[in-house]
């Protein structure tokens, strides 16, 4: 329950929200572009929300989140990706989504009407930490950089 007050609806758009698409060529060394899975967190991560799938190309993102054997909750926004220093800075649009519920049962609509609009970003080789505040001091999520693929964002 702390992660849900320290995060809000953030968590759920943050872990729904990293699933980003893969290029055809491999992200250049620290890019925060291409397909990650979440690893691990500075953060308590409810069980159901663990294997949350982030995709980012280079004007949409989308997240997955939840178990394959479930139906799961996506989104995808239409995003900007700014720089400062060694942090990317994702400034989001409105999400659509899938109408399922995420990871922590919470309804899709509800996701939307309370969706932070700023994702702050460091990439560190095979590693993205999304932070959950503008620096790691409000903690962070952790992903692994997954193959890439020819595969697109696209809506489910």
């Amino acid at each position: 329950m702390k992660l849900i007050k320290t995060c809000g609806w953030g968590l759920v758009a943050c872990c729904a929200l990293l699933s980003a698409s893969a290029l055809a060529a491999p992200a250049p060394v620290n890019s925060p572009y291409g397909s990650w899975r979440l690893v691990g967190a500075s953060v308590n991560v409810p069980p159901a929300c663990r294997q949350s799938r982030l995709e980012i190309g280079q004007d949409q993102v989308r997240v997955i989140s939840g178990k394959p054997e479930a139906p799961q909750f996506s989104f995808h926004s239409q995003m900007a990706m700014s720089h400062n220093g060694n942090i990317y800075v994702m400034h989001l649009r409105k999400p659509v989504h899938n109408s399922q519920p995420d990871c922590q049962g919470h309804a899709a609509g509800d996701i939307v009407k309370h969706f932070n609009t700023t994702r702050y970003l460091q990439v560190s080789g095979d590693s993205l930490f999304h932070y959950l505040g503008p620096d790691s001091s409000g903690g962070y999520l952790r992903y692994q950089r997954v193959a890439s693929s020819a595969r697109g964002v696209s809506a489910q």
